[in-house]
């Protein structure tokens, strides 16, 4: 898209071989850049989808987990609405075509339909060191761990093992991000380079580009008619993700010859394979070896391959095996949400009363209230994260009193980070 269209865009209602800039590592993390003045602006809608990488390091090879990305095939009029849904809870505008937008629908229906638990592991990507494991839950792929969650939710998404500051990794909905075409002011050998960069940071560069446009008009303010540098700059300390990146014109910075002639005469990168629909075949190779529950993979994958010349185009091995549905969550490690001292106390479970919501000790996995800073088992000591008052035990005649009460445990299953 031109500049016009990317100043207008929104996302709401590694090419092999060519160097990606990879700034925010820098200390700090901030660059001067230069817009190729004959490239475009490309609005790039990806998945998350983890990968397994062999590393060697020292002689020896090892299995990481690492994190990926999948291009997503559906069109952008589709992504923009994907938060769109109609009471029955079905996308007003549906995928019709991307694997990985089918599988989210359909693992959805599952979970409203009572047939698949939100909870439930889904995928599960394993490294030669466990710890590096990372398991994609059903509420985790369509991003359910995210909004407002009733007492009990958190409480079952902690006894899973599922911490909700880190739960963000599991979602797979498509994000959009901005290609850039920019060179770098203090490493102009390098010459002009992609750059793949969040709509945060998109947002911040629109922002100061209409601010030049309207103070300096729409030849001068406009930074491909008369090319001005902008400071990008990454500020991890802020909790707000839509703070974390700021941007800044920097008109002062002198525009050379050498400049000129990279980002107005110099051909721009080539981000024809950066930007290409991802591999369907490789794809559904790594979703059949790492399901955990039988999944209708031909349904999910049968418009991408017609659409891609009707065969599953050569890429790593098909696993060759039906995944046996999986009825346990993978054990791992409780959310460290409180720190915990054990000194000795006395075993005696508490009369909890009714609607008391109940969440498994750090240290012995013994159930204890939510608003206790004292394990009644192992005597583990707490700092709670936030002030929780014990529930008042609820006024009920005799024939209530022999029922168990339960809190309601519906979340917010659709909200974008």
């Amino acid at each position: 898209m031109n500049l016009d269209e990317f100043l207008g865009h929104s996302t709401n209602s590694r090419e092999k071989g060519t160097k990606v800039l990879n700034w925010k590592k820098r200390k700090p993390p901030v660059i001067d850049t230069w817009l190729h003045t004959k490239s475009g602006i490309v609005a790039l809608w990806r998945h998350g989808w983890p990968r397994i990488a062999e590393i060697e390091r020292e002689g020896v090879k090892t299995a990481e987990v690492w994190g990926g990305n999948f291009n997503c095939w559906e069109p952008e009029d589709v992504l923009r609405r994907q938060h769109k849904r109609n009471e029955d809870g079905s996308r007003i505008i549906p995928p019709k075509v991307c694997p990985i937008c089918l599988l989210i629908e359909h693992v959805r229906d599952e979970v409203r339909a009572g047939r698949l638990g939100w909870l439930d592991p889904v995928f599960e990507f394993k490294a030669d060191d466990e710890k590096q494991n990372v398991v994609l839950t059903a509420a985790g792929m369509y991003n359910g761990f995210n909004g407002e969650l009733s007492r009990q939710d958190v409480a079952d998404m902690r006894r899973a093992g599922i911490q909700r500051n880190e739960a963000w990794k599991q979602n797979t909905m498509p994000k959009c991000s901005y290609v850039f075409s920019v060179l770098d002011n203090s490493a102009t050998e390098g010459g002009v380079v992609p750059a793949i960069e969040t709509t945060a940071l998109g947002d911040a560069v629109k922002r100061v580009i209409r601010d030049q446009i309207d103070a300096l008009g729409e030849t001068d303010g406009h930074p491909l008619r008369k090319p001005y540098a902008i400071r990008w700059m990454y500020q991890p300390e802020e909790m707000e993700f839509s703070k974390k990146y700021r941007a800044l014109a920097m008109p002062r910075l002198a525009y050379t010859d050498e400049i000129r002639e990279l980002i107005e005469e110099a051909p721009p990168p080539d981000i024809s394979s950066l930007i290409e629909r991802g591999n369907i075949a490789s794809l559904r190779s790594s979703m059949e070896e790492h399901a955990l529950i039988k999944l209708p993979f031909d349904r999910i994958f049968a418009a991408a391959e017609a659409e891609g010349g009707g065969s599953r185009q050569a890429a790593a091995p098909k696993v060759e095996r039906t995944p046996e549905v999986h009825t346990e969550a993978p054990k791992a490690e409780p959310a460290r949400a409180r720190r915990g001292t054990p000194p000795k106390a006395e075993k005696r479970k508490p009369d909890y009363p009714k609607g008391t919501v109940l969440i498994p000790c750090d240290k012995c996995g013994e159930d204890m209230a939510d608003y206790e800073d004292t394990c009644w088992n192992c005597g583990a000591k707490y700092e709670l994260d936030e002030d929780v008052p014990p529930p008042k035990a609820p006024k009920a005649s005799k024939a209530e009193k022999l029922q168990t009460q339960t809190w309601a445990g519906e979340g917010e299953d659709d909200l974008g980070f």
